[in-house]
């Protein structure tokens, strides 16, 4: 059907009212466009080559003429408005993973009000330092035109719900505002919704559960072994344990391995191993040779999983038998519930999980040197099986959520895969 024609049949179905409701919008936009400043750029213009060369200048070696040549652009009166506003974007996303989130603000508040196309970029980077300067309410005003579209993502919602969680005063109902954005992620993907375990106790991670039925059939699945990567035995351990105990998946075994004091692995396990029927836990040294199960999970000891992570894996790996390996993706939070970045050039929070995948048990031996407490697993299948042997699921969905303290101090926007998904930050 040409536009024309469904033109003349909306005029013949739809009543004479909603027509002319339809004639005065287009015409209000038709206004509003022309008077809108033009986002072609003016000549003479950088091209888009030139600033995305004084980017990578930037980043991999902190170049102070990059620096310098992007500022003077930015307020260049020669430049297109396009060009000075993603001189700006590039400059405000350097000093905002350093922690100077107040002259990052400043270049986004200063210039011209129209983003264009850099939308989405611009004010998720305004809102992630908003948050860090403690103006929750300002962050929610530069996402509000993102928020309501169909087509948000799972980046904006997180950012909406950590800007909710700073807002609001902790209620003894309810799941709580991160919660709840996490939720509508997980209804709009077909995945399991979560609630707060104790109402009493604060809405964060540790304090979740779903209520997800088990995987069905139960006879003859493939076993999973999950060997968990723990440096320290904290409340970060707990939170893992509890969100493996909450898992669809039948056939489970967990496997507590690394340099944490093994008294207090046991204390945390046998937390756990009590409170659910048929679900084996223990403490290895050895780790990855004690695994039992046709497939093995390598998870850290401050990853979240959600209740059907491991079900989508598993069932991925027995219906592709070409699939050696295959990763979620993952976002990562501090204790205060704020996101950090795993790539300074993009607005996305979700990155592949390279820290935390699942391989066929038959396919470890080819990783017996890998260092699985700082290894990129990702790489490392690569390097051994290529390129299509490994399979990422879900990419605008947090299956997995990394928690804890930066870990580089001095960039505290970076998430931990930083390095892994970007070369910005190596």
């Amino acid at each position: 059907m040409t536009i024309h024609a469904a033109k003349r049949l909306a005029k013949r179905l739809l009543p004479p009212s909603v027509v002319e409701y339809i004639r005065r919008a287009r015409r209000g936009r038709s206004q509003a466009t022309s008077s809108r400043p033009a986002l072609s750029p003016a000549s003479p213009s950088i091209s888009s080559v030139d600033i995305e060369s004084l980017e990578h200048a930037l980043w991999d070696s902190d170049d102070s003429d990059a620096r310098n040549e992007l500022a003077a652009l930015a307020e260049s009166a020669d430049a297109g408005q396009m060009d000075r506003l993603r001189a700006r974007l590039v400059l405000s996303r350097w000093h905002a993973v350093r922690g100077d989130y107040q002259t990052a603000l400043a270049l986004l508040e200063s210039g011209d009000p129209t983003f264009g196309s850099l939308e989405r970029e611009v004010a998720s980077v305004a809102a992630d330092c908003s948050l860090r300067t403690g103006r929750p309410q300002a962050a929610l005003a530069w996402l509000a035109p993102l928020v309501h579209r169909r087509s948000a993502d799972a980046s904006t919602l997180v950012r909406v719900g950590s800007a909710k969680t700073h807002i609001e005063v902790p209620v003894g109902h309810g799941s709580g505002a991160f919660i709840e954005a996490l939720n509508r992620v997980y209804l709009r993907d077909g995945y399991a919704l979560l609630r707060r375990a104790d109402v009493s106790a604060p809405a964060d991670l540790s304090n979740v559960v779903g209520a997800t039925p088990r995987y069905e059939p139960r006879g003859n699945v493939p076993r999973v072994s999950v060997v968990v990567i723990a440096d320290s035995a904290t409340r970060s351990l707990d939170m893992t344990l509890r969100s493996l105990a909450a898992q669809s998946w039948p056939e489970l075994e967990v496997i507590v391995t690394g340099d944490a004091e093994e008294s207090l692995i046991q204390e945390s396990l046998s937390r756990w191993t009590s409170r659910v029927d048929g679900f084996r836990m223990t403490s290895s040294a050895d780790g990855l040779r004690d695994a039992s199960g046709d497939y093995v999970l390598i998870h850290r000891a401050d990853e979240w999983s959600h209740p059907q992570r491991i079900e989508l894996m598993a069932t991925r790996l027995g219906s592709v038998p070409s699939s050696i390996a295959v990763g979620t993706h993952v976002l990562e939070i501090g204790p205060d519930l704020l996101p950090r970045w795993p790539d300074v050039r993009s607005a996305r929070l979700l990155s592949p999980n390279a820290l935390s995948m699942m391989f066929r048990r038959s396919a470890l031996r080819e990783l017996e040197d890998t260092d699985l407490s700082v290894d990129d697993l990702s790489t490392r299948a690569q390097a051994a099986f290529g390129v299509d042997s490994l399979e990422w699921l879900e990419p605008d969905t947090p299956l997995s959520i990394f928690v804890g303290e930066p870990v580089d101090p001095d960039r505290p926007l970076a998430a931990r895969t930083a390095r892994l998904v970007s070369g910005a930050l190596q």
